[in-house]
């Protein structure tokens, strides 16, 4: 089973998602993006990547550029919690698609996200990734 990397700086909510999902599956954590693209680019196999993406700050966008960059997006399943996802700017959302990532928007419905989650998981449990590519940013 790999492992869920759980990106959120804000504890309550980085808190929260661990409690729902560490029955499960097993967890790790990353306040920021410099620990999170340590933790993806030193992992031994693909992970789910749950990440809190605001999409306006510069920060964001960098690690989305050095996950590109290093590869880690060819072998992680990117999940992106995010406010406003209308706001997210065109260069933003055509690098998301690349990565396959899919993008849930805040509030999330529970049961949605769990469901994402178990479909990430078998993604990168069976390494496939051409089946997510037309649902990206759907």
């Amino acid at each position: 089973m790999a492992p869920i990397l759980i990106v959120v700086g804000d504890t309550q909510l980085r808190r929260l998602l661990q409690i729902l999902l560490e029955h499960r599956y097993d967890i790790d954590e990353a306040s920021g993006t410099d620990n999170a693209f340590d933790w993806l680019s030193t992992s031994a196999g693909p992970a789910v990547v749950l990440w809190f993406f605001i999409g306006e700050s510069d920060l964001d966008e960098t690690l989305l550029q050095r996950v590109e960059r290093a590869g880690a997006a060819g072998r992680h399943v990117f999940l992106l919690l995010t406010p406003n996802r209308d706001a997210l700017s065109i260069a933003i959302k055509l690098r998301l698609t690349r990565m396959q990532a899919r993008v849930i928007g805040l509030p999330f419905d529970l049961d949605i996200l769990l469901e994402q989650v178990a479909r990430a998981q078998e993604r990168a449990t069976a390494g496939g990734f051409a089946d997510h590519h037309q649902q990206s940013l759907a």
